[in-house]
């Protein structure tokens, strides 16, 4: 299933948070709720794409159904830019983050900044320091030039307009909340 693959979501797409229940683990990029930093790749004005978990699964679950299916399908949660994610986690936190905006010639060079949370986390973690770091850069590339931001009209979203899909500013005002109490 060619769903939406990510704040925290695959790191876009895919996202876990404090706020809303999930299976999958954190991994933070871009946006590092608690140590208030931000890494944008870019200038962080380009859409992404997000969807949660349990709205995959509900997809999913109506796929099920499906007499034909069809090579893949894609999940469209919601869209929103880099920046708005930052905003609406500042808003969360009432709070200023310190941004740091990766520009794409470093990107593409593998110099992303890392996030203090991916410090914390490095000693956890069974993969090389430079691999997440290059993986973080490779992601920011795709981010930056629009390759999560998928297409709408193919989206499952339209054969199944009343599922409601969690919006990745609310979950991530909501995860900011809760981790600032």
């Amino acid at each position: 299933m060619g769903a939406a693959a990510g704040a925290q979501y695959v790191t876009s797409l895919l996202f876990p948070t404090p706020a809303h229940k999930t299976y999958m683990s954190p991994m933070i990029a871009v946006v590092d709720l608690v140590h208030d930093t931000a890494a944008i790749p870019g200038k962080g004005d380009t859409l992404v794409t997000f969807a949660h978990t349990f709205d995959l699964a509900k997809y999913a679950d109506r796929v099920l159904d499906f007499t034909a299916w069809e090579r893949e399908y894609w999940i469209i949660g919601d869209k929103a830019t880099w920046n708005e994610v930052l905003q609406a986690a500042e808003e969360g936190k009432d709070t200023k983050f310190k941004v740091t905006h990766d520009n794409i010639e470093g990107l593409e060079k593998c110099v992303v900044t890392e996030l203090p949370a991916l410090t914390l986390a490095l000693p956890h973690i069974p993969i090389p320091r430079d691999a997440l770091l290059a993986f973080s850069a490779a992601f920011g590339l795709i981010f930056e030039t629009g390759g999560t931001n998928f297409d709408d009209s193919v989206a499952l979203n339209n054969r199944f307009p009343d599922i409601k899909p969690l919006r990745i500013k609310d979950a991530i005002r909501a995860a900011a909340k809760a981790i600032k109490n």
